[in-house]
């Protein structure tokens, strides 16, 4: 009698036993850190875990999540704890956060942009900027993550900003990274300065209407034209 031949797809798992060896020791060790296992395209990675699953932790109770991670932009901790954990930082499905960027010279501007901008809170749109990073909160990462769990940016333009080697090295890299996957940003001129030569503001556009900085007009013209920016913000995220 003929013996019938049944077709595996499946790759033969051999000699792998160090490995599987070290990861039995790693998961009976108290749980106290976060085993990353790397190497090359295609070395088995993927193989290995799943056949250490098969023979370890199948009639256990552990939460096993496989992540596709080449879809997501990981940059730092927070990102890569946002994507491990499917933290969600929005407690309402339409929320909008919005985070305001500025430099601290500019502070007396952003008092009065964020009194024009609260009145969003009753649409769900929530106004941050770094008054709410609590006492003895790290600022980087508090800024960074503010960021991250954006909807949208608005960035106060001025000499102080262009200038500044925090925002320039480690604010902005973020924020056009994150526009590039849907988040708004929003430049909001502030004063005169330099700003078209900075080759990422010249193709956006900016606001107030014909770049005529907040710093050039009177009280009245300020406010016209603030509220004329924020009906924009409420008209791009109107629900």
């Amino acid at each position: 009698m003929t013996k019938k031949i049944e077709y595996n797809d499946r790759l033969p798992f051999i000699n792998r036993k160090a490995e599987l060896n070290y990861l039995h020791g790693a998961i009976n060790r108290t749980p106290n850190e976060i085993l990353f296992i790397y190497g090359p395209k295609s070395s088995g990675k993927t193989t290995l875990l799943m056949k250490f699953i098969e023979l370890n932790l199948n009639e256990k109770h552990y939460n096993i999540k496989h992540l596709n991670l080449r879809k997501v932009l990981i940059v730092n901790y927070i990102d890569f704890i946002q994507a491990f954990f499917e933290v969600d930082y929005s407690s309402l499905p339409k929320e909008v956060k919005q985070r305001s960027e500025y430099s601290h010279e500019d502070r007396s501007c952003l008092d009065e942009i964020v009194s024009h901008l609260y009145p969003l809170k009753h649409e769900n749109i929530d106004v941050w900027f770094d008054d709410r990073i609590m006492p003895g909160e790290q600022w980087s990462p508090a800024i960074i993550n503010a960021i991250q769990t954006s909807h949208m940016t608005i960035c106060l333009i001025s000499k102080h900003y262009l200038n500044s080697d925090f925002i320039r090295t480690r604010e902005l890299p973020l924020i056009k990274a994150k526009r590039n996957e849907g988040m708004h940003v929003f430049p909001l001129l502030i004063e005169n300065c330099s700003w078209k030569v900075i080759k990422w503001l010249k193709n956006m556009q900016i606001f107030p209407k014909d770049a005529i900085p907040l710093k050039n007009m009177n009280n009245k013209e300020q406010d016209n034209a603030l509220i004329k920016f924020v009906d924009h913000i409420n008209d791009t995220f109107e629900f």
